[in-house]
């Protein structure tokens, strides 16, 4: 009979950072290994990563990662993680590609990590346990689920999926793998909530073609089409349509390429299908004949947009004209909304025909309330997980669960936070731990992986909101001396009206501190620096209620 514990470093109530563990009789499996991107409260920082002490103490027992799909809050941290806990890394090809996709862009090595590749459907031995792989239905293809079959039952996490299984394209669900797996009974399902929220099913609302289909066959111009290169399957879209009405695709950028590249890994045909076409030649083809393809994430891409409006791009070829149509098919999040409004903004002033698809218009490929139920019926599971998602997301699909009498209910659907560990064993629950793993955030910047602490996020926070003062001197400790003239640099704090007086008066008093020092013959040169900081944050908090960053630069002469 199994022993089994299952928790998350990563990925309960937040956004991305997704770290999930599951350990069946001391053997330790990790799904996803992902990063979640900063926000105002962390400036400066590159990335945010799990910690992952707990697993680095037992990294001789791990056996495996498996990365369900190619997104970065997915497969992230593993760059960051890998060297100091290795392990073989299962996952589909297109996911593989965007993997070294990722590293090369941050200038990462992938050449040690021991990759694995799979189909999206298959079933493999790794370390003790028979692990199964279904394909889901994501804006990334192949993507895919997991099952581990253990003596009690499987454990089976659903990735992120929709209902859409009508095709058997690269982004299809996967029934019948499904179903064959339904034939064992389910211990526990893991199933994701970004959406649980959401009536109904999430397809169609996560197609762009009925919402563009009109402009591809009655315009006179040229298509920008706006993208985040995290969705294939948008893209896919484009192409199709295209393809359709006889357009030639452009790529405005490498990036916008190497995202069409990945997608000719899971569609090879669409090469000799799709008709492309250089940006020099772009003069030489009807303008009703060309879109233009941009593709990039979040900021970057609202930035990129930004540049071609104002005309500041590097390619001058491309700009936008009264006659052309720009598709902004990239909605922003909580994050980046005050950006895009701006750029939706600027893009109207083109006098450009402008089709911009809204979160209402358009949902992204996570599963809502009646998906969920799909698969919950499927696999009729004995004890319920939900993840990935906010706590809000992850209520509501307790929820669901609760409302489908399938026997789920308060005792077997289980709310966890991150660090917490739900032991079962011979079939049974024995526990539920909080705080069993030890859990933080790690902070990755230009500086390497966690060297930024609250320390000086709280100093990047000060500057950026309170401005910066600079006072340097030179001095001779020997005899006495201040030995340059004191220099005072004063940003983001005052009004030029006030600028001459504030320096002033600062300038009087670094001097002031600096002789205080030389005549009491203090040799210890952190509190003469400590001494002049307190002086002047005394100073300007009187002044005015608040204080900037304060940098004392003091050269002492031998």
């Amino acid at each position: 009979m199994a022993n089994i514990s299952i928790g998350a470093l990563g990925g309960l109530d937040e956004t991305g950072k997704n770290l999930y563990v599951v350990m069946i009789n001391g053997d330790i499996y990790i799904i996803e290994c992902g990063l979640s991107y900063p926000d105002r409260t962390t400036p400066g920082v590159d990335f945010i990563i799990p910690n992952v002490d707990y697993l680095k103490e037992r990294k001789d027992k791990i056996k495996a990662y498996i990365i369900t799909h190619g997104h970065d809050e997915q497969f992230g941290a593993l760059l960051f993680v890998y060297p100091e806990i290795p392990a073989p890394v299962y996952l589909s090809e297109t996911t593989k590609s965007a993997i070294e996709l990722f590293a090369s862009t941050y200038h990462k090595i992938v050449s040690n990590i021991d990759f694995r590749v799979v189909k999206p459907t298959s079933k493999h031995r790794i370390g003790n346990v028979d692990v199964r792989f279904f394909q889901t239905a994501h804006c990334i293809a192949e993507s895919f689920g997991v099952c581990f079959e253990t003596e009690d039952g499987n454990i089976i996490f659903s990735s992120d999926f929709i209902t859409e299984y009508t095709t058997a394209s690269p982004y299809h669900l996967d029934l019948p793998a499904l179903s064959e797996i339904s034939e064992q009974k389910t211990l526990l399902l893991m199933c994701e909530s970004m959406h649980s929220d959401h009536q109904g099913y999430t397809s169609p609302m996560h197609h762009i073609s009925p919402l563009i289909e009109s402009s591809f066959r009655d315009s006179k111009g040229r298509h920008f089409i706006a993208i985040s290169s995290q969705n294939m399957y948008h893209m896919q879209e484009v192409f199709d349509l295209s393809i359709q009405y006889g357009k030639r695709i452009a790529f405005y950028d490498k990036l916008s390429e190497d995202i069409y590249k990945l997608i000719l890994i899971s569609n090879p045909l669409l090469a000799k299908r799709i008709r492309l076409l250089d940006l020099e030649d772009l003069v030489r083809v009807r303008e009703q004949d060309i879109v233009i393809l941009m593709c990039g994430m979040g900021d970057k891409l609202y930035h990129k947009i930004d540049k071609l409006i104002s005309r500041t791009n590097d390619d001058k070829r491309l700009f936008i004209k009264p006659s052309d149509t720009f598709v902004f098919a990239c909605p922003a999040n909580l994050n980046n909304e005050i950006l895009a409004t701006s750029v939706i903004d600027n893009l109207y002033r083109t006098d450009a025909e402008i089709i911009n698809i809204t979160r209402k218009k358009l949902m992204t490929m996570h599963a809502s309330e009646e998906d969920i139920k799909m698969l919950l019926s499927i696999l009729k599971p004995k004890y319920y997980l939900p993840i990935k998602g906010e706590y809000r997301h992850l209520m509501s699909n307790a929820k669901i669960a609760v409302s489908m009498a399938i026997n789920l209910g308060h005792q077997n659907v289980f709310l966890l936070d991150n660090g917490g560990l739900i032991t079962i064993k011979d079939g049974n629950l024995v526990s539920i731990q909080d705080e069993a793993m030890e859990v933080s955030s790690t902070l990755v910047d230009g500086l390497g992986v966690g060297d930024v602490g609250k320390r000086i996020i709280d100093e990047r926070m000060n500057l950026s909101k309170n401005g910066l003062v600079v006072c340097s001197i030179a001095i001779d400790r020997k005899k006495g001396l201040i030995v340059s003239t004191p220099s005072v640099e004063i940003k983001g704090y005052t009004t030029s009206r006030n600028l001459e007086l504030m320096k002033k008066n600062i300038t009087q008093l670094f001097v002031d501190e600096i002789s205080k020092a030389l005549e009491a013959n203090v040799s210890d040169e952190e509190e003469i620096i400590t001494s002049v900081k307190d002086r002047i944050k005394y100073f300007l908090r009187h002044d005015k209620g608040y204080v900037p960053t304060i940098v004392p630069v003091i050269d002492f002469i031998a």
